[in-house]
């Protein structure tokens, strides 16, 4: 059933993956989203707040970036340090501590209301400016805890990218999966729900990976043992599926 209903699924917003996968996995009793506030990124935060950030390296930083996969503050942090400049401590601090951003509503959403085409009603029915989110944890029929294997990409839109993406997915055995474009990259999603040991075990490839993958993103979902991923942006824009990853080259 799962390999027929998956290449449907292609330009399909992601809302529309949670039920198949609901159907491929009978142990799920509910789903979770939640909704988020916009927040600044890091980089922003680092501009406001730190006159070295605004000064030459950090201008060369910007320049690189745009034809990298990493964020500025890595090229940053590399230029300053390879020329003799000191993090302040409050810089460290803001860099490696959780911004906090608390979720504005969280609801769980039971398997039958998934399967009945709910979804779509639910998350638009979330106010004009938040952001909405589905959670990996979720919650079965037997209390076992399992998750939902996803992850969050920095490589740019390209056929490059998703074949890039397609061979990390197989190497992980996550297949079948489903590559969304989230904007500005990809996100991926599992249809085989793993347990804790398999979720680590998961992010350590995905770490591996990096910065393919985006390793800031996996090491703030680590500190809430969970990962979420969007599925409307706060300005109402919706992910969709481009890309179904099986098991076959």
């Amino acid at each position: 059933m799962t390999s027929e209903i998956l290449p449907d699924l292609i330009g399909k917003p992601i809302l529309g993956f949670l039920p198949a996968l609901c159907e491929a996995n009978p142990s799920i009793s509910h789903l979770r989203l939640e909704t988020y506030k916009p927040i600044s990124g890091l980089w922003k935060r680092l501009k406001e707040h730190w006159p070295i950030v605004n000064s030459e390296i950090g201008q060369q930083a910007e320049i690189i970036a745009k034809d990298s996969l990493l964020p500025a503050w890595n090229h940053f942090a590399h230029l300053a340090l390879k020329r003799g400049c000191t993090l302040e401590q409050s810089m460290v601090n803001a860099v490696i501590d959780q911004h906090s951003n608390p979720p504005s509503t969280v609801v769980d959403i039971s398997r039958e209301r998934v399967l009945e085409g709910a979804l779509s009603k639910i998350v638009a029915d979330f106010p004009a400016g938040l952001g909405v989110v589905v959670c990996s944890n979720i919650l079965t029929t037997s209390g076992e805890a399992l998750r939902i294997p996803m992850m969050d990409f920095l490589c740019k839109i390209s056929e490059s990218s998703q074949s890039a993406i397609a061979a990390f997915v197989r190497a992980g055995e996550l297949t079948p999966a489903v590559i969304v474009n989230s904007g500005q990259s990809y996100h991926v999603y599992g249809m085989r729900l793993l347990t804790e040991k398999e979720w680590i075990q998961f992010l350590a490839n995905s770490l591996l990976f990096a910065p393919i993958t985006d390793a800031r993103y996996i090491g703030h979902r680590l500190r809430e043992m969970e990962f979420k991923l969007k599925v409307r942006s706060e300005n109402g824009e919706v992910p969709h599926i481009v890309g179904i990853v099986s098991s076959d080259l």
